[in-house]
């Protein structure tokens, strides 16, 4: 797609963005995604899990629309306690939580909340921009895959994450084996025989996506804040107006650790893999070294560099990761999966054709997105004061709330008392994971893609006779099975150098 045909998808988004319910949407998905982060222990990943099945009842675009500003609002928001209490609510926020509590510390924490709220402005708007500009030329190649290429791609994604996430531990790998498996559960798509039901009737239909998404990551983590017993934090004072202004030169490096942080955050976002967090600490790393040259020990003071450049790589990375979401239909983060999710609702699967198919949907998502930032500028430096007094509210009130919300959510979709039991197995299976140490995205990743890549196996081995040369049997499946064995040669590599090393 070239310039002309994004204008054009851009012209289209605007129309369908600004409709009165879209807008409003947009308003309070990121006026609660911002509420999300403020709170420590919440997270967008436990709010669009409760929210999730509400949005059944919205239209396409709208649904998509709310829980993108869900996502987009919380990334503002967790910079809020992290620079104000020093209590980052998500593992990105760290780095902004290391230099912006400095601000808080000298007094100055209005010049912290700004240089986070235009990096994330920034960081966002770059992000939309390489989401417009890549995702249609993506799906248009990724348009024709066979089903080889597809499970290539899926696996070659799948080795990634995996080596990325623990470094291929057993751990990490037994947790995607118990997604795929729980994703063979139901009727053969080949064959159409029941498969691993034990008689259960609930279970022909498969292991739903969403009860089980609710309860690893929105009903766990509720059990985690209130059987745990993590204590309250209490809110600071509200920060006087003359604290939010930052010089003139804050303001230019501001700008410039915002662009360049955005974009790198965008490059390293799009790669499929836990990389939001690898791109806030890329671009923190960078800042990191330009900043010791320049200021050497006045660095530890805390500059504003340090806080804009990863806030911007944090949002744009959050653009970057809808890259693989909508163009080959695979979600590498919690908060991805939810919104996989909320397309399987609406009966839309992301993937080559989404765009195509639903492209209406997909600008209306962008253009809202940047309206919602804008948005996000103009009323949270205001707002500031009142989002911290939602510290104020205690976590017996939250948590009994938040409960029955999801429960009630769950029942609704398909009301049946199985998906209830789903949700509160998967619920406990989440507060055990949790405690000993696994990572829940990869049984949700483990349940989406067991399916599919089981199905694009069988049907390549079934149109080649069971020759395993249809996986190099094109170019992009040659390059595809070359970028495999990098992988797998690469990290072999690296772990007989680490034991060499460590005997």
């Amino acid at each position: 797609m070239g310039a002309t045909g994004v204008l054009i998808g851009l012209a289209h988004g605007l129309a369908g963005a600004t409709t009165p319910i879209n807008l409003l949407a947009v308003l309070i998905g990121v006026t609660l995604g911002t509420m999300v982060g403020v709170l420590p222990g919440m997270t967008p990943t436990a709010t669009m899990a409760v929210l999730l099945t509400f949005t059944a009842l919205l239209p396409t675009e709208t649904a998509f629309i709310t829980l993108g500003g869900i996502y987009f609002g919380s990334q503002y928001g967790n910079s809020i306690t992290a620079i104000l209490l020093n209590v980052p609510s998500e593992p990105p926020s760290v780095v902004v939580a290391r230099h912006g509590y400095r601000f808080t510390k000298r007094g100055r924490s209005g010049v912290a909340l700004t240089g986070a709220a235009f990096g994330s402005f920034i960081g966002v708007m770059i992000g939309l921009v390489g989401l417009s500009l890549t995702a249609p030329f993506l799906s248009h190649v990724a348009a024709g895959f066979t089903p080889s290429a597809f499970f290539l791609v899926a696996l070659a994604a799948v080795v990634t994450l995996l080596l990325v996430m623990n470094g291929g531990s057993a751990t990490a790998i037994l947790s995607l084996c118990i997604g795929m498996a729980l994703g063979t559960v139901g009727i053969d798509p080949i064959t159409g025989q029941n498969r691993f039901t034990f008689g259960v009737t609930g279970l022909l239909g498969g292991v739903q996506l969403v009860p089980v998404a609710v309860g690893l990551f929105g009903i766990a983590e509720l059990l985690r804040r209130y059987l745990w017993a993590e204590p309250d934090v209490a809110p600071p004072r509200r920060s006087r107006w003359r604290e939010l202004l930052p010089t003139v030169r804050e303001w230019v490096r501001t700008l410039v650790a915002s662009v360049r942080g955005g974009v790198l955050g965008f490059l390293v976002g799009s790669i499929p893999g836990p990389s939001l967090l690898m791109g806030v600490f890329s671009a923190y790393a960078v800042e990191e070294k330009l900043g010791k040259r320049r200021y050497g020990s006045r660095l530890d003071e805390g500059q504003i560099e340090l806080v804009a450049g990863p806030k911007a790589a944090d949002d744009a990375a959050v653009s970057g990761a809808l890259v693989p979401l909508l163009t080959l239909g695979v979600p590498f983060t919690p908060v991805t999966a939810m919104l996989f999710a909320s397309l399987l609702l609406h009966n839309i699967h992301p993937g080559p054709l989404f765009i195509q198919d639903h492209a209406g949907v997909f600008w209306s998502l962008v253009v809202a997105m940047a309206i919602g930032n804008l948005c996000l500028l103009v009323l949270n430096f205001p707002l500031v004061g009142v989002w911290v007094q939602l510290l104020r509210v205690p976590e017996r009130i939250r948590f009994p709330l938040l409960m029955v919300v999801a429960m009630l959510g769950v029942y609704s979709l398909r009301f049946s008392f199985f998906d209830l039991w789903v949700l509160l197995l998967s619920s406990v299976l989440g507060l055990v994971l949790i405690r000993i140490g696994f990572d829940r995205i990869l049984i949700i990743l483990g349940l989406i893609l067991g399916g599919p890549m089981e199905t694009a196996l069988r049907q390549s081995l079934i149109g080649s006779g069971g020759s395993l040369s249809v996986f190099v049997s094109s170019p992009a499946n040659q390059v595809m099975v070359a970028i495999l064995a990098a992988l797998i040669g690469g990290w072999s590599v690296l772990r007989i150098r680490t034991r060499r090393r460590q005997a």
